[in-house]
């Protein structure tokens, strides 16, 4: 459903001015034509200043969140998990 906030006022703003500048405007190639965009540090300043979680999903969170997977499915725990089941086995004692 459409939220019922009002809108930021000051996104609203950057709307109108974008929309003021034509239909001949084109915002993805005045991005690749700036130096920077060839930049491969320039994706971590984007998404660190405007705070982008990378790992989003369109699904409800029911159905699918990113952030729900238990602690052993995350990395660290599969490294030692892995670790520990490569270690040879004790030997028995005498």
């Amino acid at each position: 459903p459409p939220s019922t906030d009002p809108p930021d006022p000051a996104a609203v703003e950057n709307i109108k001015h974008y929309l003021s500048l034509g239909p001949s405007y084109d915002l993805t190639e005045t991005l690749k034509s700036k130096k920077e965009y060839g930049n491969p540090y320039m994706l971590h300043r984007v998404v660190t200043h405007f705070g982008i979680y990378q790992a989003g999903s369109c699904f409800p969170k029911e159905r699918f969140d990113p952030m729900g997977y238990p602690e052993e499915d995350y990395i660290t725990a599969l490294r030692s998990s892995y670790t520990a089941a490569m270690r040879p086995p004790a030997p028995p004692p005498p």
